[in-house]
């Protein structure tokens, strides 16, 4: 396998993982999610009425977990909402869209690009970090919304990948949510 093809391989593997969908099974066990505690409510009411009212290709808990919100009344009122509302009119306003704060994970995203072309390079994958980060234009991180909670175990495993290695670790499957 040529240098070239080994690059392409391994940025296809990192981009498959990052964007991958998440297995969870709806439920709300485990660890709370990102953000702070009112978030966390708003993150556990989501999962709440995700197990009551099942929506075909909803977000999975887990994802959920990974949306830290851009305001906490918001989060307070579309928890007390969701507690309430109905399977068939979910409450408006209330989306991951709308209480998504990007910005850490437009920072986590770009920093998963940074770690992912450092090791690339470090392994003669790729002549320059500049040239790695191009190929892995496909990763668009101003589509970023969220962080799944296992990001940091995914960073820590990326940077002591071993150099011939195809497998990125499987915790970095889905670990960027994207919009």
């Amino acid at each position: 396998m040529t240098k070239i093809e080994a690059l392409r391989t391994s940025i296809a593997a990192v981009l498959a993982l990052a964007m991958g969908c998440s297995g969870d099974d709806g439920g709300n066990a485990g660890p709370s999610g990102r953000g702070t505690p009112t978030c966390n409510d708003w993150q556990a009411a989501v999962c709440e009425w995700l197990v009551k009212c099942p929506v075909t290709g909803a977000a999975s808990c887990d994802q959920v977990k990974g949306i830290a919100c851009k305001s906490d009344p918001e989060a307070a009122r579309c928890a007390s909402a969701l507690r309430s509302a109905s399977c068939t009119s979910p409450p408006s306003r209330c989306d991951l869209s709308d209480l998504a704060d990007r910005e850490p994970a437009l920072k986590a995203c770009n920093d998963y690009k940074d770690t992912a072309c450092k090791w690339v390079v470090g392994c003669g994958g790729a002549p320059t970090q500049d040239e790695c980060l191009q190929q892995l234009m496909g990763l668009d991180c101003s589509r970023a919304v969220g962080v799944m909670l296992g990001y940091e175990q995914c960073i820590t495993e990326m940077k002591s990948l071993a150099c011939g290695s195809m497998m990125v670790p499987a915790v970095c499957n889905g670990v960027i949510l994207l919009q």
